[in-house]
Parts: structure tokens; C-alpha cells; sequence
């Protein structure tokens, strides 16, 4: 019997359902039953899965709606704990195997949930902080007269308004997580269902229970067509303790592959909506107005809720029912939202154009909101306990010591960019330093105490063929989201002061801070950078990185896309047959010079080399990379060889359990046997072997790397201009020429450098191959080398590479062998 089921209603969902599958396939816990309840699917949904593995059961019914399919299968449903995901969302990797922990280790618990991912339609998900917890409930409360939320919550953390405590995972997550990205979790425990009286806590995707809990609370109320989980979830939190870990476990996705809404039914959009609003009023009265109907917190979530459907009636063009609800609503709800509403209502007696101005009038209210909120976040910040210093000199990040290393490792987000040792190699061989320029690391203190950070430069640029002078991020060659260094209760106030240290900086008219993400304290610069400047945003390559939290490269390679596994496979077996195929991966220091040098010999044959693109485009760039090699981070090599020719090369840092890839390359001539891809499933299989948590591709062309299961950060740059000067100009003529003139274009999806070197062409026929005697003779000078470098370099080749490959049987594993 299975220790977990699995409850999977669809309809119609043929485009998403695999990925769905999939996403069950890659659990690390593997011993589970799947249920997919067939609600009348018109389209080869079932078809799709038919025989994909002996653990799922298709179950067909007519259609009824994503209430009756999911009690269908609870009613089917064998194993001790049971777990819900809809055919259109995806688990994370560790999903079921941080539930089943947790029950092992709790076993007097019914119920565990966790945080989840959303994806909008750019197939780059981002964490989900339930919004009900931080920002809705609070704004509801303000509204309708209510103090439940005026008091700060206990250590700032605003779950705690709901759940009665929290403490850090226990020893039981200590091996599920330790393979993710997500270090530092927490565990809330409480009885949150006076909470529910707001708002969805949980969502059914991220929560699983016993089969205990199950038998007594019962199944999701048929009644209710689409929106039974908040009724049944909130039933569930009444009975039981709920349990909650601050992980992601699920991917949820809004959006379908060409960024359409999913066709409605199992969703609430267009007119489901309005019928799931209602089912929440009529949940709502049920679970709490009825029993205390002169609970004035109560009356005004029920004017709110009136709100809600009024508002889900407009948007589907039902205007005479919409103002029934409104009347409810504006009697109880302070909040100008219901008035203005009800006002809209009836000065547009026609129900489309009532619809159409209701719309318009979002829109408006989105752009004000996004304003307003700008114009808060950098002004509102206690920055001025914080004194700037100014280092110009490489000299001066000695002086530090191991403070800009501490802030570092307690920052947001760590990186190998922002350590005192990568800093000090690329100040000594900056190959983008011109004369004139000026290095500015600023320097956040509070009496002798460092804060915070930020490495830039000054130079001299030129627009309209005048010089201006710019401020810009340092370490262009290399970057991840560089903003303040500092700890994140810190790194506002840091970014607040070095804005106001900079606006008396003379010699600038642009400051340029690319690839901000979305939580970067600068972002609030734009609409809000003081008197007599100018900002504005415009997006920058997306980061990309790939969780791994993956037991085996086998559970990472089963986690792909079906086609895209098809084609990994294809390609890396196309290398195989080629000839005898060799993989060298090192982190030993003793051999990274060697390896550096086989690295820079494929370079020399690959498209970079035309483009420029590569290490040796520039002596400092070299140099650079040649003092890494000898200095304390951690510096993997990867080199992949084909009949003793090196024909393909990766170059990483390897830092706080995350691989971030510097460089990689192939050599042209081998395009045909696309090399690349073998280079990076065993790169990525050598990081999970050495317990890294992330594979960090760093910017540029998420397209090509989405994939590999890379999850996407949006990133913008934030320029700031004075006013008047050079740069604003060109800056306002080029918004007006795009506003008026500029077509619209779609981003470039492949690599234009790359195009331009004319070695593109990885598809063409095989012709026959250019000598490659000298590259052979470097490698075999070069292996010795490697013999004496020690025990850390790995060399697979023959029956072991093929054993260490997911798409492979499994032979006896022998062959794997160390240099020295």
C-alpha cells in the first residue's frame, strides 16, 4: 500500500497535464499513488498520460467540476497521508519527501502545508509570500474599522499574526532540505481558522494531510463548484493544529504556455469567478456570520466579500446584480472602492460599457499604486544613522579585513562578486578601466561598525558627442543582481544613504545600477529620486538559476520537459557514438592552471573567439582569471574531450553551495555533435554529487537555459539622471521616439555575438573536421600535469561515464579513476 496518495482533478488540460506528471515522477520520495479524476475532458487529456507509470489511476466521470472530481478520487484514495496538486501547477522536487519527514518525526500531527511558487505566464516562477498574511488582511481591517492588525507582530514576521509560534525546522528537515536552496526555514504551528475569516492561509496544492484527518473532517462540500478548498481548508484548520514550513513545495502557473488564461471550468476567471465570489459569501456565512451576526469585524469582511462579487459581476458584464451587492457593501466597507464602484454602476447604464470603464478605471488605480509605493520606499527609510565612507584605492580593501566577507555571508543574497578576494583580482586586471576613471566603493558604518557596501566605478562617457560623466556598477564582466551588500533588515537604509551620499557627488550626470531585481531597495528610486534628477527603469537580462535539490543527476534528468529530455538524450548520445569521449571535472587547486589552459584552447576554436567574447579577448581579462585560478575561492573546470581533442569547457565559482558559471564554450568544429550538452548535464551532476544547493547561469539568454529547469529572476536597470544634462536629454528623446515611432519588437532569442561569428550553424551536416593535432599534443601535455595535482580530479570516461548518465543502463561502474 502507498504511503502517500495523490489527488489530481482535470479537465481539458492536455497542454499542462505532463508537466504536472512530470513534476510527481521527480519526487525524491517515490513511494506514492497518483489518482487523476477525468472530469469530462473533451480533448486527449487522459490520452496524454495513458501508461505513463504503473503508480497512476485514471478515473473518468462526466463533467461536474473540480469539487466532484477531487471527492472522486479522495474517495479512491489508499495511502496513509494524501496530497493534492491540480493537472495545470507542479511540485517541487522535495514536496513529498518534506511531508513524509515531518509526519515521521510529529506523528501526533494532521496537516502540513508550505509556501509556494507563482509563475505569470514568463516561465520565471517567483516565491510567493501569501499576500493575505503581510498586506491584504491588514488593508481589509483598515477598511472596515477593525484593530487586529495595528499591532506589529512579534519579530516582524507577519505569519505570526495568524499562527501562535514558530521555532527553526527540526533535525527531520535536516536532510531533505540540505539539498535545496532554501536554508534557514521555519516551522509556524498555531490554530489558524479565526485567520481564515480574512482570507485563503494555505492553498490545497502545498498541504497534505493523514488519512486520520481525512476520515473526520470529510470530503470538500459538493455544494460548492469551485471553491470548496476554502471551506473544506479552513474545516480542516478548525479540527486540527496546522503545521506550516516557509519552503516553496509547489510551482503554481497562471498562465498557459502561450501566456493565455487556461479555459475556464477548474479555474476562476471570467464567469467562474462570479460563481466562485458567491460560494465564498455563502462559505463565509456559513463558517462565521451565522454564528455571530452582531460581530461587527465580522459585518465588515461580509461587506468586503459583497464587494468581491460586485466587483466579479462588472468584469462580466452582470451590472444589475452587481449594484445589489454593492448596496451590502458600501454600508459596512469605508474603503472608497465600493462607492466608486456603485457610482460607475449607475451613471453607465449599459452592461459592456460599464464593463470597459470598470476596466479602465483598474488600470488607472494600478499605475497610482505603483507610484505611491516608489515614493515610500527610499524616503521612508531611517538611513540617517549612517555614515558614508569612500574607498578609491584596491590598497584600501585590505584595511577591511574580513568585514566586507562578513557582510557578505550575512546579506540577502551571497555571492562570490561581492568578496573581498574577487573585488581585490578584478580592481588589479579591470579591463574595462579607462583613464580617468574613478574607483567608488561606498562604505555604510554606523560608528566604526560596517552595514553595508557597494562597489562602483566613475567614468567618462559620451553622448550627442559630448562628454558626461556616468556612475555604473562595478564588475560589468561579471554580475548577479549586484545592489547593496548587506544585511536585509540593513540594506535599505544602506541603499537610502548611498543615494544621498551620490546626489552630492560631483563630476556625474547618469547613475546607472543594472540588473536590480525585484526586491533591490533601488527600484525605489524610479518616480521618487529627489529635486532636480530624473529615473527610470528599463528591464536587463534575466537571471537564471537552477535549484538542486535533487538526490541524483537520474531525479534532476526525470524532472525535464519530456521533449526536451528527448533531446538531451539525442544529442549526448550523438557525442558518445562519435568516438571515445573522456569528462575531466576539478575543484583542485593544484590543477586549475592546467585545466585553464585546456579551457583557453577550445576557446581559441569556438565562436568566441571571433566574437570577442571569451577569457582571452582582453590581456586583463586573462590576467584576471589567471589570479582567481591561484587565489582562495573555489574554481571548477570542466573539460570534455573526444578522441583525445578537448572540444568542450565550463569555468565556475564555487560558492556558499551554489556553482556560479563564469564561462563555457565548444569548439566549432564539433557544433554538429552539440557538446554542450554533455558538458552540462555532467556539470550539473558533479555539483549535486558535491552537495551544492543551485547551478547559477548568471544573465543573459534565459531562453536557451529555461529548459534545464532554471528559474528565471526579472531584472531591470534603474538609471538616474540629473536635470538638466546630456544624458537626460537623449534619454527623453529616445522615450518619445519609442512612444511615437518605435515598432513593436519582440526580444531576440538566441545569441546575436554568437550569429554574427558566422558558427551558428550546430545543426548543418557533418563535414570533415580541421586537424586538431595541436590540441591533441596540448592534452596530452597536460594530463601528466594533472596525474600530480592530487586526488581531486575526476576523470570518467568508458563504462563509468556511461553508468554516471541518467539515459543509460547502469553497468557495473568501474573506470573512474584520479589524476595522481
Amino acid at each position: 500500500m502507498p504511503l502517500v496518495s495523490i489527488v489530481m482533478p482535470t479537465f481539458n488540460r492536455a497542454d499542462t497535464i505532463g508537466r504536472a506528471i512530470a513534476s510527481v515522477l521527480a519526487q525524491t520520495h517515490e513511494d506514492w499513488d497518483l489518482i487523476v479524476v477525468d472530469d469530462g475532458s473533451t480533448d486527449d487529456t487522459a490520452a496524454r498520460i495513458q501508461g505513463m507509470d504503473a503508480r497512476i489511476r485514471i478515473l473518468r466521470q462526466d463533467n461536474q467540476g473540480v469539487t466532484a472530481a477531487r471527492n472522486t478520487g479522495l474517495a479512491a484514495v489508499r495511502g496513509d497521508l494524501v496530497a493534492f496538486l491540480d493537472s495545470d501547477d507542479e511540485w517541487l522536487p522535495h514536496h513529498l519527501a518534506l511531508a513524509v519527514a515531518f509526519f515521521a518525526a510529529c506523528p501526533d500531527q494532521q496537516l502540513l502545508t508550505s509556501e509556494f511558487w507563482e509563475d505569470f505566464g514568463k516561465g520565471d516562477p517567483v516565491k510567493h509570500y501569501r499576500p493575505e498574511v503581510g498586506e491584504f488582511a491588514p488593508a481589509v481591517a483598515r477598511r472596515i474599522g477593525s484593530t487586529a492588525f495595528d499591532s506589529r507582530p512579534p519579530h516582524g514576521d507577519p505569519y505570526l499574526w495568524f499562527y501562535e509560534g514558530r521555532t527553526p525546522v527540526g533535525a527531520w528537515a535536516g536532510p531533505v532540505l540540505e539539498k535545496t536552496p532554501f536554508s534557514g526555514a521555519f516551522h509556524y504551528r498555531g490554530n489558524i481558522f479565526r485567520g481564515w475569516r480574512w482570507e485563503f492561509l494555505m492553498s490545497m496544492q502545498s498541504t497534505v494531510l493523514t488519512r486520520t484527518a481525512l476520515d473526520h473532517v470529510g470530503p470538500p462540500d459538493p455544494r460548492f463548484r469551485v471553491a470548496s478548498d476554502y471551506e473544506w481548508l479552513a474545516r480542516l484548520c478548525r479540527a486540527y493544529t496546522t503545521n506550516m514550513i516557509n519552503v516553496p513545495g509547489t510551482i503554481k502557473h497562471e498562465y498557459t504556455a502561450d501566456k493565455k488564461l487556461p479555459a475556464e471550468g477548474h479555474l476562476v476567471t471570467g464567469k467562474t469567478a462570479v460563481q466562485f465570489h458567491q460560494d465564498m459569501l455563502r462559505m463565509f456565512d456559513e463558517l462565521y456570520w451565522n454564528e455571530a451576526p452582531d460581530d461587527p469585524e465580522l459585518a465588515g469582511i461580509r461587506a468586503y466579500r459583497h464587494l468581491k462579487v460586485a466587483e466579479a459581476m462588472m468584469l462580466a458584464g452582470q451590472r444589475r446584480p452587481a449594484l445589489d451587492h454593492l448596496e451590502h457593501a458600501v454600508g459596512r466597507y469605508r474603503g472608497l472602492e465600493a462607492r466608486r464602484l456603485q457610482w460607475l454602476a449607475r451613471i453607465v447604464p449599459r452592461d459592456g460599457l460599464s464593463r470597459d470603464a470598470y476596466r479602465l478605471s483598474l488600470r488607472a488605480g494600478s499605475i497610482s499604486r505603483r507610484v505611491v509605493r516608489r515614493l515610500r520606499s527610499v524616503r521612508s527609510q531611517p538611513s540617517a544613522h549612517l555614515r558614508v565612507e569612500v574607498m578609491c584605492s584596491p590598497k584600501d580593501l585590505v584595511s577591511l579585513g574580513d568585514e566586507l566577507n562578513e557582510v557578505n555571508l550575512a546579506s540577502r543574497r551571497p555571492t562570490p562578486f561581492a568578496t573581498r578576494e574577487f573585488l581585490s583580482a578584478y580592481l588589479a586586471h579591470d579591463e574595462f578601466r579607462a583613464p580617468g576613471d574613478e574607483v567608488l566603493i561606498l562604505l555604510a558604518l554606523e560608528g566604526e561598525r560596517l552595514v553595508g557596501f557597494l562597489p562602483l566605478r566613475k567614468t567618462i562617457q559620451r553622448a550627442l558627442g559630448l562628454p558626461y560623466g556616468k556612475i555604473e556598477c562595478l564588475a560589468l564582466g561579471y554580475r548577479d543582481r549586484p545592489t547593496v551588500v548587506a544585511r536585509a533588515e540593513d540594506e535599505a537604509a544602506c541603499a537610502a544613504a548611498f543615494f544621498r551620499h551620490l546626489q552630492r557627488e560631483p563630476g556625474w550626470s547618469l547613475l546607472e545600477l543594472t540588473s536590480q531585481d525585484s526586491e533591490s531597495a533601488f527600484q525605489g528610486l524610479v518616480g521618487a529620486p529627489g529635486r532636480g534628477f530624473w529615473a527610470r527603469r528599463h528591464e536587463t537580462d534575466p537571471n537564471t538559476t537552477i535549484p538542486l535539490p535533487f538526490p541524483a543527476l537520474r531525479d534532476y534528468y526525470a524532472s525535464f520537459d519530456g521533449d526536451f529530455r528527448r533531446k538531451v538524450t539525442a544529442h549526448c548520445r550523438r557525442l558518445l557514438g562519435a568516438g571515445r569521449v573522456e569528462v575531466i571535472v576539478s575543484a583542485e587547486p593544484g590543477a586549475r592552471s592546467a585545466l585553464l589552459d585546456l579551457y583557453l584552447d577550445v576557446e581559441r576554436r569556438s565562436w568566441k573567439e571571433k566574437a570577442s567574447a571569451g577569457i582571452s579577448r582582453h590581456p586583463e581579462r586573462l590576467a584576471f582569471f589567471r589570479e582567481l585560478c591561484a587565489g582562495p575561492l573555489t574554481i571548477v573546470f570542466e573539460i570534455v574531450m573526444l578522441d583525445g581533442v578537448p572540444v568542450a569547457g565550463l569555468a565556475a565559482i564555487e560558492f556558499e553551495k551554489t556553482w556560479y558559471v563564469l564561462e563555457s564554450t565548444y569548439d566549432a568544429a564539433y557544433a554538429d555533435l552539440a557538446p554542450g550538452y554533455l558538458l552540462h548535464l555532467v556539470a550539473i551532476g558533479a555539483a549535486i554529487d558535491r552537495g551544492q544547493r543551485a547551478f547559477n547561469l548568471l544573465h543573459g539568454y534565459s531562453y536557451y537555459k529555461r529548459p534545464w529547469k532554471g528559474v528565471g529572476t526579472e531584472t531591470a536597470a534603474v538609471q538616474v539622471f540629473r536635470v538638466p544634462s546630456v544624458p537626460y536629454l537623449k534619454a527623453q528623446a529616445g522615450d518619445f521616439k519609442r512612444r511615437h515611432w518605435a515598432a513593436a519588437t519582440s526580444k531576440e532569442q538566441f545569441n546575436p555575438a554568437k550569429r554574427a561569428s558566422g558558427n551558428e550553424g550546430a545543426k548543418r551536416a557533418q563535414q570533415a573536421r580541421p586537424p586538431r593535432e595541436d590540441a591533441a599534443k596540448l592534452a596530452a601535455s597536460v594530463l601528466p600535469r594533472l596525474a600530480t595535482a592530487g586526488s581531486g580530479v575526476t576523470c570518467l570516461s568508458g563504462a563509468a561515464l556511461l553508468a554516471s548518465l541518467p539515459f543509460a543502463p547502469a553497468p557495473e561502474r568501474g573506470g573512474v579513476r584520479s589524476r595522481g
